[in-house]
C-alpha cells in the first residue's frame, strides 16, 4: 500500500476554492433577497408563487455550485450561461431598485459581484486546467 499524498491534479487549486466560496456567498445574498421580496408580497397566492419559484432556483444553483466544487466542467459552463442570462434581468432590476429600495440594490450587487468574480477565477488557466 502506498502512503504517498494524492496527486496535485485532484486537489482543488486555491483560486478555484476561493471562486467556489464566492459563489456560495452570492447564493446567500440571493436567498436573503428572495426572502425579503417574498415577505413584501401582500397576497397569499403571490407568496405561494414566489416560494414555488425561489426554492427550485435556489436548489439548482446550490447543486451547480456543489458540482463546480467537485470539478464538474459542465456545472461551471452551465453556471456561466445562467449568470449571463441573469444579467439581462439583474442589471435593469438594480437600476430600478436604486430608486425604489436601496436595500435590494445592495442585495442584488451582493449576488452579482461575488458571482462575477468567482466566474472570472473559475475560467482562469489554473482553474480551467483543473476542470480538464
Amino acid at each position: 500500500m502506498s502512503t504517498a499524498p494524492e496527486s496535485d491534479s485532484t486537489q482543488i487549486p486555491l483560486k478555484t476554492a476561493y471562486a467556489v466560496r464566492l459563489l456560495w456567498i452570492s447564493l446567500i445574498f440571493g436567498i436573503v433577497r428572495a426572502i425579503f421580496e417574498i415577505i413584501n408580497v401582500e397576497e397569499t397566492i403571490g407568496v405561494i408563487i414566489g416560494v414555488s419559484i425561489a426554492l427550485p432556483i435556489i436548489a439548482i444553483v446550490a447543486l451547480l455550485i456543489y458540482m463546480i466544487g467537485k470539478g464538474r466542467n459542465w456545472a461551471r459552463i452551465t453556471f456561466l450561461v445562467l449568470f449571463i442570462l441573469g444579467l439581462f434581468t439583474g442589471i435593469p432590476a438594480i437600476v430600478i431598485s436604486v430608486i425604489t429600495d436601496p436595500l435590494f440594490t445592495v442585495l442584488r450587487l451582493g449576488e452579482i459581484i461575488p458571482a462575477g468574480i468567482g466566474l472570472i477565477l473559475l475560467f482562469r488557466s489554473t482553474s480551467s486546467n483543473w476542470f480538464k
